[in-house]
C-alpha cells in the first residue's frame, strides 16, 4: 500500500469511530464522555481496582488515550495487536473498552501495592516494553492466559464471551446517558 492509501485508510478509520475521532481531533467534551463511560464500566466490572486507582487520582486520562488511539498497539505485542485490529474493525468501538478492562484484569496483580507514578508506568508499558517478561508472566499466571489459538481467554473476554461485563445495550445505554448532547 502505497503512502497516500495509507493515509486515506487511516483517516477512514478515524472518521468511522467516535472514540477516534473525538481523540484526535481534541474534542474535550465528547472525551470527557467516552472516561466517564470508562469508569461506570470500570466501577461494575473490577470495583476493588477502581477504588485503588480513585485512591490514587489515577484517572482514565492518565494512560486510556494512548490505549484508544494505537487501538492498544502501544501495550500488547505485535501478534495480539494485529488480531486484536481486525476484532476492532469488526465489532467498533465497544472492543476499546473491552480490551481496556481485559487490559486491566490481566495487569491486576501487577498494579496492587504501587504508587501513582509505577501504577502509570505499569499502565502505559502493558505487555511490552524492557524487563516486562518476568512480570507479565506473573500477571499472566495469576489471572489467566494469553495465547494464539482458538481457545483464548484473553480475546473471549475482549469479544464479551465470557468474563468482562459489557454487551452491546449497555454500551449504548451509557452512550446514551454519558455523551453532550448536540445543540
Amino acid at each position: 500500500m502505497n503512502t497516500q492509501d495509507s493515509f486515506t485508510s487511516l483517516v477512514n478509520l478515524i472518521s468511522k469511530s467516535d472514540v477516534l475521532s473525538a481523540l484526535y481531533s481534541s474534542d474535550e467534551r465528547k472525551i470527557q464522555g467516552f472516561f466517564k463511560i470508562f469508569n461506570v464500566i470500570f466501577a461494575e466490572n473490577f470495583p476493588k481496582l477502581y477504588l485503588h486507582f480513585k485512591n490514587l487520582t489515577l484517572t482514565p486520562e492518565n494512560y486510556l488515550p494512548d490505549w484508544f488511539m494505537t487501538i492498544f498497539a502501544s501495550i500488547i505485542p505485535l501478534e495480539l495487536s494485529s488480531r486484536l485490529w481486525d476484532i476492532y474493525l469488526m465489532h467498533g468501538d465497544i472492543i476499546l473498552f473491552r480490551t481496556g478492562l481485559v487490559v486491566l484484569k490481566y495487569l491486576e496483580p501487577l498494579l496492587w501495592g504501587s504508587g501513582f507514578s509505577e501504577t502509570v508506568r505499569i499502565l502505559n508499558m502493558g505487555f511490552i516494553g524492557e524487563n516486562r517478561g518476568e512480570e507479565v508472566k506473573a500477571a499472566v499466571a495469576v489471572s489467566g492466559h494469553i495465547t494464539e489459538g482458538d481457545d483464548d481467554p484473553f480475546f473471549d473476554e475482549i469479544l464479551g464471551k465470557k468474563g468482562v461485563q459489557l454487551d452491546d445495550h449497555r454500551f449504548k445505554e451509557l452512550l446514551g446517558a454519558h455523551m453532550p448532547r448536540t445543540m
